[in-house]
């Protein structure tokens, strides 16, 4: 470290004013050398708390002094940083911009790639949460190479906006990287770093998506073309999608189970999402896709690259499944059908692992077209033959 710059924050008696409340004055070494600057504001004595330099609360202002001073830190570090970067010692011009923009804190870029390391360090998120935040920061560093937190702004949101949409960005793309800038804006807020929240206000619609599921006879279907056809890398997808469609495990569970989960009828894993430990009954064609095929070294399954939903619609188009599916459409076909058996809420929610059962209710809501359908046979005359349900109670392929 060759830029060391010791500061700290002390109170000075207003020299005008007896009486008045004391500025609050911040201190630093610089090559030697004491420079002392006023933050811009006053305190009265009894709400400073000189043992961690900061507004203690009840005071008027406690919240903007204690966002200057956070917002001084952090522009200080950084300007430490760049100067070992570069190996350029800090002058007392550095620090006079610092004060002349404000102290205006980090860059909103930088804010976002701490945020997902203090966030992974402290098991806040997973590393595949670290790094959608990581892309997040990305596509703004795309739009803008640095952007002072200071300036984000309703502004902002609009050209950003405008800038993902010319960059090919669907509607719930686009909702979930302005959703992503709200909340950053918001923990900046809640952080201190920046006083209100410029983005409070603004909002962007979410495009409603149909939940498209398998039938239990096209499920019977891909699973007849897994054993009967399927090679290579459809033998390995298939294996992986249909154990899906079986259990209701995310693509991030079963990337992550290895041999020891496994255990009779029984897999006992963590979940990804919410690192919580589940146990997941094994049902007898879910034993069977496991017995199936091998995975790679210690994992249950082979690894699934990037591609598995662009081989997943090759599969659909070969068996002329004509419906918008990926591999989390597999999740959808358990919830979907496993209520469909049942009407068990509570048990399929917890089969999949939710924390609330309003999650669950979604799938609920895919059903009502089968609900009208065989309520529409009560329509039917009464000499008319009685429905045939056996072909959507069968369970197996024959």
């Amino acid at each position: 470290m060759i830029n060391q710059a010791p500061h700290f924050y002390t109170l000075r008696a207003n020299p005008r004013e007896k009486d008045a409340a004391p500025f609050i004055i911040f201190v630093a070494t610089i090559n030697g050398k004491r420079v002392r600057k006023s933050i811009g504001f006053s305190i009265p004595v009894k709400y400073w708390n000189q043992k961690t330099e900061t507004a203690r609360p009840g005071y008027k202002d406690t919240n903007r002094i204690n966002q200057k001073i956070n917002a001084i830190n952090r522009a200080m570090l950084e300007l430490m940083d760049n100067g070992d970067r570069n190996s350029k010692t800090i002058t007392p011009e550095d620090l006079n911009r610092i004060f002349e923009n404000g102290a205006q804190g980090e860059d909103f870029i930088k804010y976002i790639e701490r945020k997902a390391a203090e966030d992974l360090a402290t098991l806040k998120i997973k590393k595949s949460s670290k790094n959608t935040y990581l892309s997040f920061a990305r596509a703004l560093k795309e739009y803008k190479p640095v952007i002072p937190i200071n300036q984000v702004n309703t502004q902002f949101w609009e050209k950003f906006k405008i800038h993902l949409i010319q960059k090919g960005n669907k509607k719930n793309s686009l909702w979930l990287k302005l959703l992503f800038l709200k909340n950053f804006i918001s923990r900046a807020r809640k952080d201190g770093i920046i006083e209100g929240n410029p983005l409070e206000f603004v909002t962007e619609k979410r495009e409603k998506t149909r939940r498209d599921f398998l039938t239990i006879e096209e499920i019977n279907k891909t699973e007849k073309f897994y054993f009967a056809t399927a090679t290579g890398t459809q033998k390995n997808i298939l294996r992986a999608f249909l154990f899906s469609c079986f259990t209701g495990l995310r693509i991030s569970d079963i990337r992550a189970m290895r041999q020891g989960d496994i255990a009779g009828a029984w897999a006992r894993i963590t979940t990804q999402k919410n690192a919580t430990p589940e146990n997941i009954p094994l049902n007898n064609r879910a034993i069977k896709i496991l017995q199936s095929g091998e995975g790679k070294g210690d994992q249950v399954f082979m690894s699934l690259n990037g591609q598995h939903n662009a081989d997943l619609k090759k599969i659909f188009a070969i068996l002329e499944i004509e419906k918008k599916l990926s591999f989390h459409s597999a999740r959808h076909s358990f919830a979907t059908n496993s209520l469909l058996f049942s009407g068990d809420i509570a048990t399929v929610s917890k089969l999949l692992g939710h924390a609330e059962i309003k999650t669950t209710q979604i799938y609920a809501k895919t059903l009502d077209a089968s609900k009208m359908k065989v309520s529409a046979m009560w329509d039917q005359p009464a000499e008319t033959k009685k429905p045939d349900f056996s072909e959507l109670l069968k369970t197996s392929i024959n």
